[in-house]
């Protein structure tokens, strides 16, 4: 099993966006889906990748960047806006909600048989600093061992006058702890609901690497794989993998590894998008799946 690309600690969160995000840009001005997965363990650098900081902006503040940049160079109307939620205890939860109450919101199929969210708030937005004070309110109210994802809707409306949404979805998952690598007792709730969603991702992932039919995905099985389902069934998508390779956690790196192997998708499915594994250090170009577990069995080993 190959990998389509692999960064070291080098790599910047420029060249990452670059390689990776920055075609999804025009698709979604055109009407079409795009989905990007972070997954990996505790300290990985997975929240940094899709975040980033004050001085070094992540995919997400760099996605809504370019967002704006591209509706203000287009002659067509076009309206971007944000929606934030949570998974939480397998809770969908409003992170853009200012109430103390929070309510866990349903997930239910439209008339036209899309996925929505009743009551999730998607807020119309017009300028970078609206959306960072955005985006730092619903990050402040996100619970530990949540998932976060992060969709941009682009509504167009063409020169025929013909209205159509794209949409832009970056997950950022729960970390991965051991009992989600070993498969035994979960430590708390956080846990069990937690490697359900990944043991059910795997499943729906792998169902659409051997092209089976959709009615033979379990996207019901779990709130986050309900979610994606629009983003999953069209004709783009992306899975970036986030690990790092040192001897304190070659086990966690390991895992990742193998569950990208697990959920890598045919190149016909996911292009022009690609799936990414963050790695330290740089392995050869296109290394496959077992060259990478033999350098981690050689540091476990040292």
């Amino acid at each position: 099993m190959e990998f389509d690309q692999c960064y070291d600690e080098t790599a910047t969160q420029h060249e990452l966006f670059r390689r990776e995000m920055a075609g999804a840009i025009p698709l979604a001005f055109d009407g079409k889906s795009t989905t990007l997965i972070a997954y990996g363990p505790s300290k990985s650098g997975k929240t940094f990748t899709v975040d980033g900081s004050t001085t070094s902006a992540g995919l997400v503040p760099r996605t809504m960047q370019r967002l704006l940049q591209f509706q203000h160079a287009s002659a067509p109307l076009h309206t971007i806006q944000l929606s934030v939620l949570e998974i939480h205890r397998n809770k969908v939860f409003d992170l853009l909600d200012t109430n103390s109450d929070r309510t866990d919101l349903p997930i239910r199929q439209s008339a036209t048989g899309s996925v929505v969210v009743p009551g999730l708030a998607r807020l119309p937005i017009t300028t970078l600093a609206q959306f960072t004070r955005l985006y730092e309110q619903a990050s402040c109210a996100q619970s530990c061992e949540s998932h976060k994802v992060v969709t941009f809707s682009v509504q167009t409306t063409g020169v025929d006058g013909e209205p159509k949404t794209g949409t832009i979805h970056l997950v950022d998952l729960a970390r991965v702890d051991e009992s989600h690598r070993r498969s035994l007792q979960p430590r708390s709730s956080d846990s069990s609901s937690n490697a359900m969603t990944f043991f059910v991702l795997g499943k729906v992932l792998s169902a659409i690497n051997e092209g089976k039919s959709l009615a033979h995905m379990p996207f019901r099985d779990s709130k986050l794989t309900r979610l994606l389902h629009d983003g999953l069934c069209r004709d783009v998508h992306a899975a970036t993998l986030i690990c790092t390779v040192s001897t304190a956690n070659v086990d966690d790196a390991l895992h990742a590894l193998q569950y990208a192997a697990k959920v890598r998708l045919p190149t016909t499915y996911r292009s022009p998008m690609r799936m990414a594994s963050e790695t330290s250090p740089p392995p050869e170009p296109t290394p496959t799946l077992s060259s990478l577990e033999e350098r981690l069995e050689a540091w476990r080993q040292s």
